[in-house]
Order: structure tokens, then C-alpha cells, then sequence
């Protein structure tokens, strides 16, 4: 006489896994090196400016100094050029332009405010 099969062992069932989140990006320590990697992939655009609109510039070589807050969000806020002589100039309005379009990470504050300096050397005319 056969016997009737044993019965399934008890699966427990895994907890369905949860729904994806979006991925929140962890604010994180706004360090001098984060700081200098934004500014070294954004300082391409702000270098084209210089060259765009050169002729505003008194030397041909110099820097650009350029006054910025970054918000724990990351985005720039108020920047401000810095040199003298460029106020109301077309290379001043598009360096805060670029300035304006740097993101850098969220981080934990608090909020920095800081200059930087773009070197620039002007080929010649």
C-alpha cells in the first residue's frame, strides 16, 4: 500500500521587497577638493567668456575673481564678480552666468561663501 505523499514543507514567504525609492543623494561634506572639482568642470565655460569677450579685459593676463555662496542644495547663489573694473561688463554678466550653473553636491552645511580665482592668459590679438 502506498503512502501518501508527505506534505509540502511550510514555505515562508519572503516580505515583498519594498518599492524602489528614488535614489536620495546623501548630503555630504563640502570639502575644499569637492569645492575644487565643481570650479576645475565648470572653469572651461567661465575660460570661454574671458576669451568671448576679451576685449573688456584691461591685461592679458590676470584673474577673474568671483564671490559665491553654495546653497546645502548645491546650487550657487548670489555670485559676485570680484575684480575690479568688469562691473557692468558683458565678460561679467557671462562668468556669473556659467558661476550661476555649477552644481555642486547637497551637502550638510553650513553654507559656504568663497572666492575664487580664474587665472586667464590671453592669446595674442
Amino acid at each position: 500500500k502506498e503512502e501518501p505523499p508527505p506534505p509540502p514543507p511550510e514555505v515562508k514567504e519572503d516580505p515583498p521587497p519594498p518599492p524602489p525609492t528614488v535614489k536620495a543623494v546623501k548630503p555630504v561634506k563640502l570639502t575644499p577638493q569637492l569645492i575644487q572639482e565643481v570650479v576645475k568642470k565648470g572653469s572651461g565655460d567661465v575660460r570661454k567668456c574671458i576669451d568671448r569677450h576679451q576685449t573688456d579685459l584691461k591685461d592679458r593676463e590676470g584673474n577673474i575673481t568671483v564671490r559665491m555662496t553654495v546653497e546645502l542644495s548645491g546650487d550657487v547663489k548670489n555670485p559676485m564678480v570680484m575684480t575690479a573694473g568688469l562691473k557692468g561688463t558683458s565678460v561679467e554678466s557671462c562668468v556669473l552666468k556659467e558661476v550661476k550653473r555649477f552644481k555642486f553636491p547637497r551637502h550638510l552645511g553650513p553654507v559656504p561663501t568663497f572666492d575664487v580665482p580664474f587665472n586667464y592668459k590671453l592669446g595674442a590679438r
